[in-house]
């Protein structure tokens, strides 16, 4: 039957059955221009709040297989595939829209090659890869045909971004944040100096290691990376906000990875980073903002935070400054 599915599928691209598409409706097309302006964390939050309030939700199930199978996840991609289909079958829609549907969820990520071998290891050279095609345009979403997809759902009333608008855009400090790290002149070392700032106010502030170790990460640095990452989990234990909890094993297991893949890296890799990072490095996914998403709706982190906060000794030398003039003042009237 998949077989059948896939022969339907490429007939129907190869007729162009979904060239007829002039508009997109509202939430479609939210969809697509954030997947065009590369902003795959939007993605993942829209990707979880759709399946929180339905596991079966197709929109969620799609988002959900496409980065699966951006991050290698093979074993959880074909289970996604297998659940996204038989939700499918099962929609009560009309003719021939059901069968559109089907071709065009379905059948594309069918077209999408699994990765064979062992387990879901990657090399370090193939993650590598894997997270620059992550941010050069290479993510699956950016099709016309997913596109398509979104638009059908959304006109069968099977996908809308209605409540979920507060959310997707209320994260100003990671985006912040991320655009910096996406300057091709020195944004690794900008966003550096962002965690510095950070760390500057508090030593364990979460957001700021986080930063610290995604340029250590970047910079193929493992010894000081190895240091932060202790400070995260001693910081993150402390933490008992709710959307941190809640996806805090998740940051200790992609910490272990990432680890992982600079400890794969090899000496003539890590000094042709040091000198692009030299010259100024910038741009390219960063592994860990799903988590920076998690700090800033938690309030752990704000835009606040990179404003300029003077010392409580500058305080209290103000107060004593003025006291010390109205001592003199004092003092001055009663020798009159």
């Amino acid at each position: 039957m998949r077989i059948l599915i896939f022969i339907l599928c490429l007939a129907a691209f190869s007729n162009n059955i979904f060239a007829n598409e002039s508009t997109l409706p509202t939430s479609a097309e939210h969809i697509d221009n954030i997947s065009k302006q590369r902003k795959w964390f939007e993605l993942q939050e829209i990707r979880k709040e759709l399946l929180k309030k339905n596991p079966y939700d197709i929109a969620g199930l799609i988002l959900k297989a496409l980065e699966e199978h951006a991050e290698f996840r093979t074993e959880e991609f074909k289970k996604t595939l297998n659940v996204l289909e038989q939700r499918v079958r099962n929609i009560n829609v009309a003719e021939p829209t059901k069968s559109q549907i089907i071709l065009s969820s379905f059948g594309i990520l069918s077209q999408i090659p699994v990765r064979n071998g062992a387990g879901d290891k990657l090399s370090a050279a193939d993650y590598r890869k894997v997270r620059k095609n992550l941010h050069s345009g290479q993510y699956p979403l950016m099709s016309e045909s997913f596109t398509y997809v979104f638009s059908l759902l959304e006109k069968q009333g099977l996908f809308t971004l209605k409540g979920l608008d507060i959310k997707i855009k209320g994260f100003p400090f990671v985006h912040f944040v991320a655009s910096t790290w996406n300057q091709k002149t020195n944004g690794w070392q900008q966003v550096l100096n962002i965690s510095e700032k950070l760390l500057g106010h508090n030593s364990y502030h979460i957001a700021g290691l986080i930063l610290k170790a995604e340029y250590e990460f970047k910079a193929l640095q493992y010894d000081k990376v190895q240091m932060t990452i202790s400070r995260i989990i001693e910081a993150g234990e402390q933490i008992k906000t709710t959307k941190f909890m809640e996806n805090f094993p998740s940051l200790k297991e992609s910490l272990q990875r990432e680890l992982g893949y600079v400890a794969e890296a090899s000496e003539a890799e890590v000094k042709a980073r040091q000198g692009y990072m030299a010259a100024g490095g910038g741009g390219g996914l960063m592994a860990l903002a799903p988590f920076l998403l998690d700090c800033e709706e938690d309030g752990l982190v704000s835009m606040a935070d990179l404003e300029d906060k003077k010392s409580f000794n500058y305080y209290w030398a103000i107060i004593l400054g003025f006291i010390f003039l109205i001592g003199i003042g004092m003092f001055l009237r009663q020798r009159k």
